[in-house]
């Protein structure tokens, strides 16, 4: 991290460079080497290579990312946000808007750990991957095939 740089500008440049540019190269920049991103997926902890392939997959369904801290808490290892992700679906141009937290951990001016929540359900509900109201479908007995 540089010298004298907050936590959340260092978060905020992470997104500016890697997610809204669409700069890989800049993700050792970021992320420690052993660093572990859990939340994304179940089950699977990501390290910086695997966001070589999700940013890119991601952004392959999207276009016009947009990132907002809405809340923060910083501490002297740890930085927590409360975010809004707007985008607009690449296929047909319709908005996109969610919310999410991430807990990161920081170590030697890196992110050494950071734990994601996505509403990634309502994002496949409104880029058309998945029925509007599935979580209230499942809840109800339904299921997608």
């Amino acid at each position: 991290m540089e010298a004298r740089m907050s936590k959340l500008a260092f978060l905020n440049d992470w997104f500016e460079q890697v997610w809204i540019g669409g700069d890989l190269d800049q993700i050792e920049r970021f992320y420690a080497p052993q660093a572990e991103a859990c939340g994304v997926m179940r089950d699977f902890s990501m390290g910086p290579e695997d966001f070589r392939a999700l940013i890119p997959a991601m952004m392959r369904l999207i276009d016009g990312l947009e990132i907002e801290v809405l809340r923060h808490i910083e501490t002297e290892e740890w930085l927590w946000v409360l975010l809004r992700v707007r985008a607009r679906v690449r296929a047909t141009a319709a908005p996109v808007e969610f919310t999410a937290q991430i807990s990161t951990k920081f170590q030697d001016g890196k992110i050494r750990e950071a734990y994601n929540h996505f509403d990634m359900l309502g994002f496949f509900e409104q880029i058309g991957a998945l029925p509007d109201q599935s979580l209230a479908l499942v809840m109800i007995g339904e299921t997608f095939s």
